[in-house]
């Protein structure tokens, strides 16, 4: 396949992600959704299961379940640190995969303004799922429906050296 027919379909994996994850309180198919990506049904199917190695119903639930998860284990943030972030727009990488294995095109996306609780975390980037457990799982604030989403500051050879910034939406008022 030419580089620039795989990088587009790697923009428009992205793009159908971004949809899905900003959406997923919302009824999503595959009909709706490869229609947002222009594409037939077939096709963005097909696409998106050879770039995510799952299905699309498999990955809107899997995504469901952990932003479910997610949700319940963060009833009540402490709000140690809070920054109020206005609208963003930022580059990133995808990681895809159920574990975070490999790392997928380079997209762009909007952060909507709102308050977001700051931790800084020191270690290896394998770290940073069960660090993000251990924040829900000690935080009891309710979260609002927002992308939580990390800023990679130093990165290092030597993992112990790495520092990552971690931004967790919340509400400010109950």
């Amino acid at each position: 396949m030419k580089e620039e027919t795989t990088y587009g379909h790697q923009e428009l994996i992205n793009q159908a992600i971004d949809y899905i994850h900003n959406h997923l309180h919302q009824t999503l198919s595959s009909e709706m959704l490869a229609m947002e990506m222009n594409m037939s049904v077939y096709h963005f199917h097909r696409l998106f299961k050879s770039y995510l190695q799952e299905t699309i119903s498999a990955y809107i639930t899997r995504q469901r379940m952990e932003r479910a998860v997610m949700y319940l284990q963060t009833r009540n943030l402490s709000l140690q640190e809070v920054l109020l972030i206005p609208t963003r727009h930022v580059a990133y990488i995808r990681i895809i995969g159920p574990h975070g294995e490999e790392s997928g095109a380079i997209g762009s996306l909007t952060i909507e303004n709102g308050p977001y609780v700051v931790y800084t975390y020191r270690g290896s980037y394998k770290g940073l799922l069960r660090t993000y457990t251990h924040i829900y799982s000690k935080e009891k604030e309710r979260l609002r429906n927002a992308l939580s989403f990390e800023e990679y500051v130093t990165w290092s050879k030597d993992p112990s050296e790495q520092i990552t910034k971690i931004y967790i939406p919340i509400r400010l008022n109950q």
